[in-house]
């Protein structure tokens, strides 16, 4: 199984102005810095708590043919394209209109009806996807906290370390609050190929 990124996400959950604000900083002469931060913060939620917070493409090939199948990385949006070929036979293009999700541990589960009640076939099954949030507004308050947070934190403590005055140098971590702001937001990582829990 392998997935790859097709089209990365395009634009911020949050504005450089709000951490801006967050920090009291008055002046726009770090914005670019600012959204660094903003980018790698979202970067790590989204690998983290595995999914992603804007629009992305996705491609996830199997090396096996799945009449029922699972995608990672919700929230799901839409099919880009969904085509296989069982061994020794021609490609098949799947017309997903109408083809509605029924999810199950937070993930979007699917059933090809041609395939219905046939077993696991040899060959390759190729499917791209869009997910995330639409836009900046529709991604979850708790989750552009934690964006906000997790900007503010690496823009006040900008090395890998920063310095307590009682306790000398300490590993810069993430904040607990960006783990409780996000603990049920996370999407099981469970590693079975057929359901792309992983």
């Amino acid at each position: 199984m392998d997935l790859q990124i097709v089209t990365p996400h395009d634009g911020r959950t949050i504005t450089a102005e709000l951490v801006r604000n967050n920090m009291r900083v008055s002046n726009q002469t770090e914005d670019t810095l600012i959204e660094g931060y903003i980018d790698a913060a979202e970067g790590w939620i989204s690998a983290e708590y595995n999914r992603p917070l804007l629009p992305v493409s996705y491609r996830l090939t199997y090396d096996q043919v799945y009449p029922k199948f699972a995608l990672p990385r919700p929230p799901f949006r839409s099919f880009t394209s969904l085509v296989y070929q069982v061994e020794n036979s021609d490609a098949v293009t799947v017309d997903t209109t109408g083809m509605e999700p029924r999810y199950q541990q937070m993930l979007p589960e699917f059933e090809i009806a041609a395939l219905e009640d046939e077993p696991v076939h040899a060959g390759t099954m190729t499917i791209e996807w869009e997910a995330g949030y639409e836009n900046a507004a529709a991604v979850p308050a708790p989750v552009k906290q934690a964006v906000l947070l997790l900007a503010s934190h690496w823009f006040t403590h900008r090395g890998a370390s920063h310095m307590d005055q009682r306790l000398m140098d300490i590993p810069k971590t993430i904040p607990f609050g960006v783990r409780d702001l996000l603990r049920s937001w996370r999407v099981p990582n469970v590693g079975d190929e057929q359901t792309g829990r992983y």
